[in-house]
């Protein structure tokens, strides 16, 4: 590896695309690519999943120019090199630094984060996501919790009652019971545990679906298999079931509202005399137009209990009051007054959105306060550079020995 001063001096990052379903890792990297070119970077874009993109990602690196290698949800750390002596992860053979952004729980994939490898940084932005991946993963492979950025919109925000959009809500969808219908080849005991699990922190505000199924499997699961792949999968179940729970009851609720639904599998709600309106995904530059033209942008979480969903910081940013499911983090940090709550008892939604839309000016007092908020917290020039130092400092370690 060179020595940390020279890849200081580089001017060059590898963006890896390829991994992601409807094209968003693709939009996120034009976006990407963009923050690193304001500041003074070339960003390159492989697409690994294009014939020749090996032989083009070493082809780069054998330049002496690339800083380091970026992947959204570790797409391309798990990249291996064959040699004489075996397999070998691949930026541990190329010493080469690579940097991921993990916005989902370690239980997805659970493999990407138990690579091992002292080149490689992950960062969080979810304390109890860094929590699980420290625990099932290697001490050689750095991480870091780095909190929600967001992009700022292209123009001053509108007023509230200048804009077109009532509600925009962005969200995959689907059918819960789809979920639970592959669960019928697994044995009895691990349906019950996941049911159990699921009947404590499907509608519960603060619950974190990793410890709710360590405390259910305590005593049933022996403490080392808690970190197994096994183990990881069952949270998974639970975490799928959850979110398209939750996103269901939502939608079920907002469907007699002029919402603007974006992309996702909605067709197990009936939509018979809705005024909602189902279009297809959009990109995310067309996507944040929306939010800047909604009076309301829409979030609903998979169980997170100290963190958001970029989704509510985007709303903020573009001048939109975001309403959220309430957990601990939201109602410390922006306050109820600067975001639009609800827990998941029947008909809350629903309710929300009646007394939010019900009155424009003081829904933008709700929205000012969420953009001033969002500005001073998450503002996006300081969180990627705070990024950037971050990727510095593992820079400079990368490669030594962890004690």
């Amino acid at each position: 590896m060179a020595k940390p001063s020279e890849f200081a001096a580089r001017r060059r990052v590898i963006l890896l695309d390829g991994g992601s379903e409807a094209g968003s890792l693709t939009d996120h990297l034009a976006d990407i690519s963009a923050q690193f070119a304001a500041r003074g970077f070339e960003a390159i874009v492989i697409d690994l999943k294009r014939s020749g993109s090996n032989a083009e990602l070493i082809g780069q690196i054998q330049t002496g120019l690339v800083r380091f290698c970026y992947g959204l949800s570790g797409f391309g750390s798990e990249l291996s090199v064959t040699h004489a002596n075996g397999v070998s992860n691949f930026w541990t053979f190329a010493r080469t630094p690579y940097v991921g952004i993990m916005p989902d729980s370690p239980v997805f994939i659970p493999s990407r984060h138990r690579l091992a490898s002292p080149y490689v940084l992950f960062f969080y932005s979810d304390p109890i996501h860094l929590e699980i991946a420290t625990a099932i993963g290697s001490p050689e492979t750095s991480r870091a919790l780095i909190g929600q950025g967001g992009f700022a919109p292209l123009a001053p925000p509108l007023p509230i009652a200048a804009r077109d959009i009532a509600v925009s809500y962005a969200k995959a969808g689907g059918d819960p019971e789809e979920v639970r219908a592959t669960w019928s080849n697994l044995p009895p005991e691990q349906r019950g545990l996941i049911e159990e699990v699921i009947g404590a922190c499907c509608w519960k505000a603060d619950a974190s679906i990793w410890h709710v199924a360590r405390d259910v499997a305590r005593g049933r699961v022996a403490e080392q298999d808690m970190l197994s792949d096994a183990f990881c999968f069952l949270v998974c179940q639970c975490e799928l079931y959850v979110r398209r729970a939750r996103a269901s009851r939502a939608m079920e609720e907002l469907l007699r509202f002029p919402v603007h639904v974006s992309g996702g599998d909605w067709a197990h709600l009936d939509w018979s005399g809705a005024r909602a309106r189902l279009h297809a995904r959009v990109p995310l530059g067309e996507l944040r137009s929306l939010f800047a033209r909604s009076k309301i942008v829409l979030n609903t979480m998979p169980a997170l209990r100290f963190s958001t969903h970029h989704r509510v910081v985007e709303g903020m940013l573009h001048g939109a009051a975001t309403a959220s499911d309430a957990n601990s983090w939201l109602d410390e940090h922006p306050t109820r007054a600067s975001y639009i709550g609800f827990d998941w008892s029947p008909g809350s939604v629903a309710a929300a959105m009646d007394a939010a839309l019900s009155n424009d000016a003081a829904l933008g007092e709700v929205a000012e306060r969420g953009r001033t908020f969002a500005l001073e917290h998450h503002d996006p020039e300081i969180h990627f550079d705070r990024m950037l130092h971050t990727i510095d400092g593992f820079i400079e370690r990368a490669g030594q020995p962890r004690g």
